[in-house]
């Protein structure tokens, strides 16, 4: 008499990077086609509905009433199988800039649809592709979100903004860039600097 077994092989992912807390993950599935999610992990099944791409990871933490490292331990392995991006916390102080990527915008009809669906506010008509082209081409080193809608605030009054980056950077459209204070050591022809170094750092940091 034989035995059959019955074995299901998934596939090896890169592992991730550690997830932080101030981490903000965007779904990029969506959860509620999942028949199986109700089978899933109790702490996935409580953090899931709290991803909107707006809170970060401590944040889901707490209104998942879940312990952090779990919330940690979920997020990385939605990540892991690639449900979910991980993206910084938003903020009009942040700086962006496009990428190559960019490209993909004009040449894929798919692409252009989903930008559309997902940062038109639902009143007035859509911006064209050429506009949302050139917004994105105008985010660049030097340049904060705040200053790049003061100069754009016609092309982005049907434009959820927050949702128009956060798209970007997921799909590779866009890239943050971090600023990070650095204390150079004088040498001694410049002579001591006005103060000690830890009490200049203090000053730079929030």
């Amino acid at each position: 008499k034989a035995n059959d077994i019955n074995l299901k092989l998934l596939p090896n992912f890169a592992e991730p990077d550690p997830v932080q807390d101030w981490d903000v993950p965007v779904a990029v599935v969506k959860f509620e086609s999942f028949e199986s999610l109700k089978h899933w992990d109790l702490t996935l099944q409580r953090i899931i509905p709290r991803i909107n791409g707006v809170n970060y990871v401590k944040q889901i933490a707490e209104l998942a009433d879940v312990d952090l490292e779990l919330a940690r331990l979920g997020v990385q392995h939605l990540l892991y199988y690639g449900t979910v991006r991980l993206v910084d916390i938003f903020q009009f102080g942040n700086v962006y800039m496009s990428t190559r990527g960019l490209r993909k915008l004009l040449d894929s009809g798919d692409l252009q649809t989903e930008c559309k669906a997902c940062i038109h506010t639902g009143l007035g008509n859509p911006p064209t592709i050429d506009t949302l082209f050139r917004l994105f081409q105008g985010l660049h080193h030097g340049v904060t979100v705040r200053q790049w809608m003061e100069k754009n605030e016609l092309q982005i009054a049907n434009i959820d903004v927050r949702r128009m980056i956060v798209f970007g950077v997921v799909q590779g459209l866009l890239v943050r860039i971090h600023k990070f204070p650095v204390y150079c050591q004088p040498t001694p022809a410049q002579g001591a600097p006005p103060s000690a170094p830890k009490e200049e750092l203090r000053k730079l940091l929030p």
